[in-house]
C-alpha cells in the first residue's frame, strides 16, 4: 500500500459523509503544496496571501471555483507540519454540506495539483510519520465506526496508548535483555557475566506474564470470537436449543437458515457439537453459540451415554467447556419445569463473573418453587414456546457484553495481532528452555529479537505492505 502513494503529492479529499441533508460540508487538504493551492483559489477577509503558519490559523473568506459563477463564502483552517494530524502541511475548507458543491470544490483543487486521497491515506501519513503506531491508526477507524458508547469508549482509550503504552514498555524490557545478552557475547574471553541465567529467566518470565495480561485484554480468545460470543450451556434437554432459536428470530430479524438452526428433541443429548449464529443484541454484534448438554454421573449411572453416540457425546461436551471458559458471556441455563439436579445446584454455588442464570420453560407447570435453589441468585424467567422474556434477557445480554467490551481493545486490533500476540509469547518461551537447558546466550538472544519483532509487528515499528492493507484496508476516503 505505501508503494503505490507518494508522501510528496499533495492529496484532497472530502471529510464529511457522501450524503444529502448536512448544513455543514468540510474538504481535508494535506501535504506540501497546500499552502500555495489555496493561495490561488482562496481570497481572505484580510486580503492577506495565504502562506505556511508557524501555528494554527482560521481564516474567513472566499473560495473562487470556475463552475460557480459566485464566489463561496467559507473558513479555512490552516496547520503548520509540525501540528497537523499527517504532520504535513494541513488544510480544511468549512463550507455549506452541498453536495455537488463539495464536488465542485475538489475538482477545483485537483485542477491546482493536489490529487484525490485513497481511502485511510491521512491516517497512513500520521502513521508513516511517527504521528500514530499501528493500534492508535485501528482505534482512528474503532471511533468511525463505534455504533455505541462502550465502543467508543474502547477506541478511545486505545487512541490514547491504552496498548502502546505496555506495549512500548514490554519492548524495552525485553531490549534491555537483548542488550545484556550480545554485552556477554562481545566480552566472552573476559570471562565477565553482565546478567546471570536467574536474573534472565526472571526478566523472561515477567515479560510474558505481561504479555499474557495485554492479551486477555486485547481480547483474545480463540477460534470461535472474533468478536463478543455468548456461550449457552446446561445439562442436555434443559432447553437451550429452543432458546438459541428464539434468541435468533427475535434479535436477528429473520427466519434462522438450517446450518443455524439447533435441532429440538425431547431426547437429552441431541446436540452433540455446537452451533453458532451472529445477533445483534442492543447495539452488540456478538456470536451466540448453542453447546452439548453437560454430562452429569446421573446421566451415565442411567447408561444415557453408550458407545459411538457415547464419544460423540463426550467430544461435543469437551467442546462446549472450551467455549464456555473462552466466552464473553456464559448463559447458564436452567429448566424451571423440574427440579434442580446436585450438578446444577453446584454450579449456582461457584462465583462466575460473566454468567446469567437464564430459567427455561417457564409456560410449563413449574414444580420447581424453592428459592433457596437459587441461593438469592439474579436469573431470567424465559419461554422460548411463547416467547416470553426474551426482551428482558436481550437487555441483560446487552449489559454485560457492554461491560466485557470494555475492557478489549478495538476489533481490528484483536484480529490482526492474534497470531503476533501468541509467536512472541512462544518465542519467549522457547527463550526461557534454553536458559534453563544452558542452551547458550546466542540462541536465547535469537529468540528474543523473534518476539521482539513480533511487538514491533504490532505497533507499527516494523510493517510491510501487507500488514498497512490489513490496517488500512477498511478505512473511508477522507481518513
Amino acid at each position: 500500500m505505501a508503494k503505490l502513494f507518494h508522501l510528496g503529492d499533495t492529496i484532497v479529499a472530502l471529510a464529511t459523509a457522501r450524503e444529502p441533508g448536512y448544513a455543514q460540508g468540510i474538504v481535508r487538504m494535506s501535504g506540501p503544496e497546500s499552502a500555495r493551492i489555496l493561495d490561488r483559489v482562496f481570497k481572505s477577509q484580510a486580503d492577506s496571501a495565504i502562506t505556511v503558519p508557524s501555528g494554527t490559523q482560521v481564516l474567513r473568506g472566499e473560495l473562487a471555483c470556475e463552475q460557480l459563477e459566485t464566489h463561496l463564502p467559507c473558513k479555512v483552517l490552516l496547520w503548520p507540519d509540525a501540528s497537523s494530524y499527517t504532520n504535513q502541511v494541513s488544510a480544511e475548507i468549512h463550507t455549506i454540506g452541498s453536495l455537488p458543491i463539495l464536488e465542485i470544490i475538489l475538482d477545483q483543487l485537483c485542477q491546482e495539483g493536489a490529487r484525490l486521497a485513497e481511502p485511510g491515506e491521512f491516517t497512513l501519513r500520521a502513521f508513516l510519520s511517527g504521528r500514530l503506531d499501528l493500534t492508535a491508526a485501528e482505534a482512528v477507524l474503532g471511533v468511525i465506526d463505534a455504533e455505541d458508547q462502550t465502543q467508543l469508549k474502547t477506541a478511545l482509550e486505545q487512541l490514547s496508548g491504552g496498548l502502546e503504552k505496555p506495549l512500548l514498555g514490554i519492548r524495552d524490557q525485553l531490549m534491555e535483555s537483548v542488550a545484556h545478552l550480545e554485552a556477554g557475547l562481545d566480552f566472552v574471553e573476559e570471562d565477565i557475566e553482565f546478567i546471570s541465567a536467574s536474573q534472565m529467566r526472571q526478566m523472561l518470565e515477567e515479560s510474558i506474564q505481561q504479555i499474557e495480561y495485554l492479551q486477555q485484554q486485547i481480547g483474545l480468545r480463540g477460534d470461535v470470537q472474533n468478536n463478543l460470543s455468548v456461550v449457552l450451556y446446561g445439562e442436555p434437554n434443559v432447553g437451550k436449543s429452543s432458546l438459541f432459536n428464539a434468541l435468533i428470530e427475535e434479535f436477528d430479524g429473520t427466519p434462522h437458515s438450517a446450518n443455524t438452526e439447533s435441532i429440538v428433541s425431547s431426547i437429552a443429548g441431541t446436540t452433540r457439537d455446537y452451533l453458532t449464529a451472529n445477533i445483534r443484541v442492543g447495539g452488540f454484534e456478538c456470536t451466540l453459540v448453542d453447546t452439548a448438554g453437560v454430562d452429569c454421573p446421573k446421566q451415565k449411572d442411567q447408561g444415557v451415554v453408550v458407545g459411538n453416540q457415547g464419544r460423540s457425546l463426550a467430544d461435543g461436551q469437551s467442546k462446549s467447556e472450551q467455549l464456555k471458559n473462552r466466552s464473553s458471556l456464559q448463559l447458564y441455563c436452567l429448566d424451571a419445569s423440574r427440579p434442580f439436579s446436585l450438578w446444577e445446584k453446584q454450579q449456582l454455588q461457584l462465583d462466575a463473573e460473566n454468567r446469567l442464570i437464564c430459567l427455561t420453560k417457564c409456560d410449563q407447570a413449574v414444580r420447581n418453587t424453592s428459592a433457596g435453589d437459587l441461593l438469592d441468585a439474579e436469573y431470567i424467567s424465559t419461554s422460548a414456546a411463547e416467547r416470553f422474556g426474551l426482551d428482558s434477557l436481550g437487555n441483560a445480554i446487552a449489559h454485560r457484553l457492554g461491560t466485557s467490551a470494555s475492557q478489549e481493545s478495538v476489533a481490528g486490533t484483536a484480529i490482526r495481532c492474534s497470531s503476533l500476540v501468541r509467536n512472541a509469547i512462544t518465542a519467549l518461551r522457547r527463550a526461557v528452555d534454553l536458559v534453563d537447558d544452558v542452551g547458550g546466550d546466542e540462541l536465547v538472544a535469537v529468540e528474543v529479537r523473534i518476539a521482539l519483532d513480533e511487538i514491533g509487528k504490532i505497533t507499527g515499528t516494523i510493517y510491510t505492505d501487507d500488514i498497512l492493507d490489513v490496517v488500512f484496508g477498511k478505512f473511508c476516503v477522507g481518513k
